[in-house]
């Protein structure tokens, strides 16, 4: 297992809800500004093999979805076609700009096959991995990324959209089979005994995207998560 800092407060696409879209450089210091401790954000990769902030599969050109992976970074951001979407912000810039500010990141690595340019780009930008947080989409992701970087701490992925994919008999298997650092669960599947299993075996538990304060409430007091993953960042201070 690698090393890894704890984290409490996560901004879920640096402050999505302050920012709106979120995943800008903007979004991540008003996460900050709002008292989070960690950033969490999306990576993809457009056509030049340029990791981006994007958390949607495509992007909004003229009424129509175009494929974030279908245009260079400098396509994208030089376009003339009434693309609706904010300027994507490279991952790069991103990760300096959490570096000046002294809090950690939860990358959610949303497609395989950028293990190797995100392993690069991390060792380039100089972060400390042990600030560092990678959800990874498959296990094949998660193999590939060890065998990388083993000092880089991953995390097992569960989104919003997956939660009836898991059984009882499901989780009572994966809880004994994980081989992560830590886990980002969606706030449905976790559960006070989950969270106490998982941290039996050291591994860190975050969990999100919540919403109310009642929900940030019953993660981190009754469920004992680790951190908790918002875009209310500010609310979450207050509790």
């Amino acid at each position: 297992m690698a090393d890894a800092k704890v984290y409490n407060r996560i901004a879920h696409h640096g402050a999505g809800s302050l920012l709106p879209p979120g995943n800008t450089i903007d979004s991540i210091h008003e996460g900050v500004d709002a008292g989070a401790d960690m950033i969490e954000i999306d990576v993809r990769a457009t056509n030049d093999g340029i990791l981006v902030l994007a958390h949607s599969l495509v992007r909004s050109v003229g009424g129509r979805d175009v494929p974030v992976r279908e245009r260079t970074l400098e396509e994208w951001n030089n376009s003339t076609d009434e693309c609706e979407d904010p300027p994507l912000a490279t991952l790069e810039e991103a990760l300096a700009a959490i570096v000046s500010r002294n809090v950690g990141v939860l990358l959610d690595l949303k497609d395989p096959g950028l293990e190797n340019t995100l392993a690069r780009l991390i060792r380039k930008v100089g972060i400390n991995p042990t600030t560092v947080m990678i959800g990874v989409p498959s296990e094949a992701s998660r193999i590939v990324m060890r065998s990388l970087d083993p000092r880089i701490p991953l995390a097992h992925k569960i989104e919003p959209h997956e939660e009836s994919m898991y059984s009882q008999l499901v989780f009572k298997k994966l809880l004994d089979e994980i081989a992560t650092d830590g886990v980002y669960w969606s706030s449905g599947v976790v559960t006070k005994e989950r969270v106490a299993k998982l941290k039996k075996r050291k591994i860190i538990v975050y969990a999100g995207p919540a919403v109310t304060a009642t929900e940030m409430r019953r993660l981190r007091d009754e469920c004992k998560a680790d951190g908790v993953v918002t875009e209310y960042p500010d609310l979450l201070s207050t509790i």
